[in-house]
């Protein structure tokens, strides 16, 4: 009801009612990633339309059928049972008698259900303006490969505090795997309970996804610049540039709020961090004492987190077309300020957590055009690959001398 009914992050939704229950975050989760198929499938047997039903029970409807198709633990008559005692202690007694027929009318169909073909966007439960979108933008074939990824289980990536603790020293310590793309990177197979792996309170590494590491890495740093990271909460790529000078140089680390520049403070702080300065600033205003004064500046952009869905399904459901468009106009409203503190030899690098053209290579096409003194040197999209990594956006450009 939080996420799907009154649009709370699922994130904030799930820590605010969970305590590592492990089957109602698999519930919970798995209903948010697969609502447009489940609904799909209660509207085949319901003369009812769900958008029509009322949001409880649209909700019980969405758990129960979720648990016959999905979870395997879970018997059918115990999900419609649960699901009908549920309708009754919500004050819908009246409507008990309705959940009880379709639901055991889908489960007496189970296997028929789950053996259908349909239509790719419901197969993989995107919205459909979302799945044409990215049809159009990468063919159909490619369309199915992000979707999928999306649902695959995905590998957690570490950014080990190569200060304090070698990435041989860490994986042996943690069971993990190293990445082969960064030397500094490992891999572990679950996400469960990764604030309480040993060496997390003692600051040896920082969960942040292989692609996001990748934009610090493709910048070209180098010991003792001066760079600016403009939208920095949580501070991952702030952490990753002051690890990447090896504690030396300084990053000036902003963000727009107090709440978000705490977030940064908390895990420079624990990572031991000396070479990060926070400011709180508003990336859409320019401060004429940045002008010209940064080796590198990181303008890693809010965006619509396309690429992201895999981690936060939850956002599928939230962005319009509107709503891209709305982004791309603040994306190169930050880009203006952006470009003005790049030093003429230094560089920008422009990076998004979103797999949309109108947000990436539109934008960096734009720059080009409008600052003829900004010369592209990489550009790579990173679209998501199952247990790999995320979507992801990062442009390099070289302010000319």
């Amino acid at each position: 009801m939080d996420v799907l009914e009154d649009g709370k992050y699922l994130n904030i939704a799930l820590q605010e009612c969970l305590d590592e229950r492990h089957f109602l975050s698999f519930l919970i989760r798995g209903v948010v990633e697969n609502a447009v198929f489940l609904d799909h499938v209660i509207d085949s047997y319901s003369k009812t339309p769900i958008r029509k039903m009322k949001p409880v029970i649209r909700n019980i409807m969405r758990m129960a059928v979720f648990e016959i198709l999905f979870a395997g633990s879970v018997p059918d008559h115990a999900a419609v049972n649960e699901a009908v005692k549920l309708a009754k202690k919500r004050g819908f007694t009246g409507l008990s008698g309705f959940v009880n027929g379709v639901l055991r009318n889908i489960a007496r169909n189970k296997e028929e259900i789950l053996k259908q073909e349909y239509e790719p966007h419901i197969r993989y439960s995107m919205p459909k303006h979302i799945y044409d979108m990215w049809s159009e933008e990468y063919g159909k074939e490619r369309a199915d490969e992000i979707c999928r990824a999306f649902l695959e289980p995905s590998d957690v990536t570490l950014r080990v505090n190569t200060l304090r603790v070698s990435p041989e020293e860490l994986a042996e310590r943690l069971g993990a795997e190293k990445d082969e793309r960064l030397s500094y990177a490992l891999r572990l197979k679950t996400a469960d309970g990764l604030t309480s792996l040993p060496g997390f309170k003692e600051g040896l590494f920082y969960i942040q996804d292989i692609t996001s590491m990748m934009v610090c890495e493709k910048a070209g740093i180098k010991k003792d610049m001066k760079i600016l990271d403009m939208c920095s909460a949580p501070g991952g790529k702030s952490i990753n540039a002051a690890l990447l000078m090896e504690g030396k140089g300084k990053v000036t680390s902003r963000d727009v709020s107090e709440k978000k520049v705490d977030l940064i403070k908390e895990n420079v702080e624990r990572l031991g961090l000396n070479n990060i300065k926070t400011e709180v600033k508003d990336a859409l205003k320019l401060y004429e004492e940045d002008m010209e004064s940064y080796d590198i500046v990181i303008a890693d952009l809010p965006c619509s987190g396309l690429g992201i869905i895999g981690k936060k399904p939850d956002i599928k459901y939230r962005v319009t077309k509107e709503d891209i468009e709305s982004l791309q106009k603040l994306q190169r409203d930050m880009l203006k300020n952006a470009v003005r503190y790049v030093k003429k030899g230094g560089r920008l690098v422009y990076s998004t957590c979103t797999v949309t053209s109108m947000e990436n290579r539109e934008n960096t096409g734009w720059i080009e055009h409008e600052y003829p003194m900004m010369k592209k040197t990489y550009e790579e999209q990173f679209l998501p690959e199952a247990g790999s990594n995320d979507g992801f956006f990062i442009s390099v450009f070289e302010r000319q001398k």
